[in-house]
């Protein structure tokens, strides 16, 4: 039997796409390779096996044939999972500071864990940021915000499964009114 697999994207488990061809079958012969069939673990990476294991043959010529094997592998990648988050600061009247409130977006309802995370892994934001700084605290529209963090922490092997992606938004800071 020849295995293929599919590579997939991080989901938490060892579940894999696949297709378990059979070489050798006569033309317009009913048989096919069955077999269960998973990644080595759930965790992102490259080129990682894939097993098919208890491979049998099943359809109305099955008995035709017999298998030389009932294991095959192949390899497959699990790509990491991208998790976005989004930093919007709050546009404000000028006030000689450089420092604005930002929100962040893309968390769950605790406010640190990016949405997306599979349940049971433990992977969250640190820090969140409230605060972020512009280069000047002058007046001026789409002004860049730098904050510091966040980046994804928690259980190092979960956290690996994972590509954080943070969007951070501008700023307009607006002249005081001298009314």
């Amino acid at each position: 039997p020849v295995l293929t697999a599919q590579d997939k994207t991080y989901d938490g488990n060892t579940i894999v796409e696949y297709t378990l061809s059979l070489n050798g079958v006569a033309p317009g012969d009913d048989v096919t390779a069955v077999a269960s069939v998973a990644f080595e673990d759930e965790d992102a990476g490259y080129n990682k096996t894939v097993t098919a294991t208890g491979i049998t043959l099943t359809g109305k010529d099955a008995d035709k044939y017999q298998l030389t094997t009932d294991t095959a592998t192949t390899e497959a990648d699990i790509f990491q999972k991208a998790l976005t988050v989004t930093i919007t600061p709050t546009n404000r009247v000028f006030n000689g500071s450089n420092e604005v409130e930002v929100t962040i977006s893309g968390v769950g309802d605790d406010g640190k864990t990016p949405v997306g995370v599979i349940d049971g892994d433990d992977a969250y934001l640190d820090p969140v940021p409230t605060t972020g700084t512009m280069d000047t605290p002058d007046v001026g529209n789409g002004k860049e915000v730098k904050v510091n963090g966040p980046m994804l922490v928690g259980n190092d092997k979960d956290c690996n499964n994972y590509a954080l992606i943070v969007n951070v938004g501008t700023v307009n800071i607006y002249p005081v009114d001298t009314n």
